[in-house]
């Protein structure tokens, strides 16, 4: 395992692991969503992240173009907030206590508290970032595609002996059937 100081943090990875763990990756969560947000963040993908991050997950090994997860918030005065995540093998040794900013509206965390990795594998990505598909944002539609991840990654222990498919395939499946107003109170 190599050793690395991020920001507060110290992690212990192996970056040849990393590398192999990825190769049986076909594509990142971005790509395999069919949601506005998620196809927002792909066209810009490839220019999102700063150098310094490039750079970080080039050193452990991590394929920047297949996340573990890209999640759309939705917008505020036409800036998108994003977040996201990344695995890698290793561990966190030092946790630390914040971020580490890289400009504005650029910040990250390695930490072990998000839903289990494919077979390998690290934490979220936070990103802002403008609107570039040519159609509107439905901000319906990806509030949809959140409740039914939320209910994915609090059942998925549940769901997965129901379910003969992958927990990702079965979110996009059913996310247009539930009707928007599921978690309202009612009356």
């Amino acid at each position: 395992m190599t050793e690395l100081r991020v920001g507060e943090q110290l992690i212990h990875f192996d970056r040849e692991a990393t590398i192999a763990a990825y190769s049986g990756i076909s594509q990142g969560d971005a790509d395999r969503c069919t949601c506005s947000g998620c196809r927002n963040f792909a066209i810009q993908r490839s220019s999102v992240y700063p150098c310094e991050f490039r750079e970080l997950l080039t050193t452990a090994g991590v394929d920047p173009v297949k996340e573990g997860e890209a999640v759309h918030y939705g917008s505020k005065d036409n800036v998108h907030f994003y977040d996201g995540w990344f695995y890698f093998v290793g561990e966190v040794v030092n946790k630390g206590e914040s971020c580490v900013s890289l400009g504005e509206g650029f910040k990250y965390f390695i930490g072990t508290g998000f839903p289990q990795p494919p077979k390998a594998f690290g934490r979220p990505v936070i990103i802002l970032l403008p609107w570039l598909l040519e159609e509107p944002y439905d901000p319906n539609e990806d509030r949809q595609i959140r409740i039914v991840k939320d209910i994915m990654r609090r059942y998925s222990g549940a769901l997965r002996k129901l379910a003969n498919t992958e927990i990702d395939d079965l979110v996009f499946d059913i996310a247009h059937q539930i009707p928007l107003d599921w978690c309202e109170p009612r009356g």
